[in-house]
């Protein structure tokens, strides 16, 4: 029996949207969307790198992620270590930033769209992301995607289980609405489609 996969959720702070991030086997990370509203889980890129989900974000309204990276052997002036934004749920950059190894900053997404603290992109063009949202360097910390949202140490709604699958439970009896099990996939990469290319 295989280990159960690891996951990891960022909600959207100003949609039904979660970007679900999947590790398992131990060099492969898979990401999902996962629509609240229709309560469907859509599957998208797997990358074989390890992504530090306390140094991700996800835009307000859901539609791209901002991700840490370590991709050993890559082969783009962004190197091996290294902040990209992509369009949910895919993993293809559409502009990256390299840092300096693991132990350093990560970024997220802020309301103030004139607030941009991050440098001219190694990879990628990030004019019109500017234009949307505004991006600030995110120092590393625990549960730093979580506090920033506001959330507590008490049971949410929203739970991933030891055992790899996504639930949503009532508020108030903690019953398992809905269930997803995301314990049986396994990498298989697949080209992005066009639309994870552009803006």
């Amino acid at each position: 029996m295989r280990p159960a996969p690891r996951l990891f959720g960022i909600c959207a702070t100003a949609a039904d949207v979660v970007a679900v991030l999947r590790r398992g086997p131990s060099d492969w990370t898979h990401l999902g969307l996962w629509d609240l509203t229709s309560e469907q889980f859509h599957s998208g890129s797997w990358l074989r790198a390890r992504v530090y989900q306390q140094r991700c974000d996800l835009s307000p309204d859901g539609r791209y992620l901002c991700y840490f990276a370590l991709n050993g052997g890559a082969q783009w002036d962004a190197g091996d270590t290294y902040i990209a934004v992509s369009r949910l749920p895919w993993f293809t950059a559409l502009a990256a930033w390299g840092t300096h190894g693991t132990h350093t900053w990560g970024a997220h997404f802020v309301e103030d769209r004139t607030q941009w603290t991050l440098p001219e992109p190694d990879e990628g063009d990030d004019g019109p992301l500017r234009r949307r949202y505004g991006m600030a360097a995110t120092r590393s910390q625990d549960l730093a995607v979580e506090r920033r949202r506001g959330w507590t140490d008490l049971p949410g709604l929203l739970v991933a289980t030891t055992d790899g699958r996504l639930q949503i439970r009532d508020g108030t009896t903690a019953a398992v609405r809905s269930e997803l099990n995301l314990a049986e996939l396994t990498p298989t990469p697949q080209p992005p489609p066009p639309q994870a290319r552009h803006w």
